[in-house]
């Protein structure tokens, strides 16, 4: 016979940013954004147990913070063995879609990010360890690797995404059981041109001059640059000869100007559409402080 047989795991979806002070968010940007989570878990389900059913639901925000406590309930039609009441045919549960989801944000931001990985190779559990030239590395299971060459399941990633504009909404943190997936605005600006379809990008560099109008002097922080015709957009600072000279002591601040070589890649998306996007400042030609009257290089 058949019986329906459901599991439930929670999943904390979090933004984070000076527009979120008072503990508020547009409602509008907000709703978008878990219209395009329970489609994104919709075609997680589809991939990995169709003809199963999932729901999720918001149970609560935690006080002092914009956390929001989501419940995915995950729902087989199961054949069960009447004597002994083992399901045969249960495919995936909560738990492991939810962590699936996570696990194929992950992935997409690092393929986003990184472009083409250099090299996989098969994990013990059916999996796959992806690696990337920079030498990041990522285990991922076969429904995650699934999941991020999905264009429903990526479109919905892309929405749940998009408030993270890096002035405003600085990022957002999806986590789940052992799964945990932070987004800052750089990675944010990747995955919106993101298409898991391309395999025409290219990585090259380009010399350009440029004004920062953010600077970021934590680890890892970005930078959100401009060269007055692109929209801005948010960067890694690479040049390490750069980033010692200003811990000894070099002034630098908002509005200053750079000549750099950039790191960029270009692509053609699924649209036809050729699309251009920096990754990083990799060496720091000439710095202008701003307000300065000196000749522009």
């Amino acid at each position: 016979m058949t019986a329906n047989r459901r599991t439930a795991a929670q999943m904390t979806l979090a933004y984070d940013g000076p527009a979120l002070a008072d503990h508020s968010m547009d409602a509008a940007t907000l709703g978008n954004a878990l219209v395009q989570l329970a489609a994104a878990t919709a075609a997680a389900r589809e991939a990995i147990d169709p003809g199963s059913e999932t729901s999720l639901t918001v149970d609560v925000t935690r006080p002092g913070s914009f956390d929001i406590i989501l419940t995915l309930t995950h729902t087989w039609h199961a054949v069960v063995d009447a004597l002994i009441g083992d399901d045969t045919t249960a495919i995936a549960n909560a738990t492991g879609i939810a962590g699936a989801i996570i696990g194929a944000i992950g992935l997409i931001r690092h393929r986003a990010r990184h472009g083409t990985p250099e090299r996989t190779t098969p994990a013990p559990d059916g999996g796959m360890t992806v690696a990337w030239a920079d030498g990041t590395t990522i285990t991922a299971t076969g429904d995650a690797l699934r999941l991020m060459t999905d264009p429903a399941f990526v479109k919905g990633v892309k929405g749940i995404t998009a408030p993270v504009d890096g002035a405003g909404v600085t990022d957002m943190t999806i986590a789940g059981g052992s799964e945990t997936e932070r987004i800052d605005a750089a990675d944010a600006e990747a995955i919106a041109t993101y298409d898991p379809e391309s395999t025409q990008e290219t990585t090259g560099d380009v010399t350009k001059i440029i004004q920062v109008l953010d600077l970021s002097f934590r680890r890892n922080g970005k930078w959100r640059v401009t060269d007055g015709t692109m929209p801005p957009c948010f960067v890694a600072m690479e040049d390490a000869a750069f980033s010692a000279r200003m811990d000894d002591g070099e002034e630098f601040s908002k509005g200053d100007v750079l000549k750099a070589v950039m790191r960029v890649r270009r692509g053609i998306g699924r649209d036809g559409v050729m699309y251009e996007r920096w990754d990083a400042i990799t060496k720091v030609i000439e710095h202008r402080h701003a307000g300065r009257q000196t000749p522009l290089f």
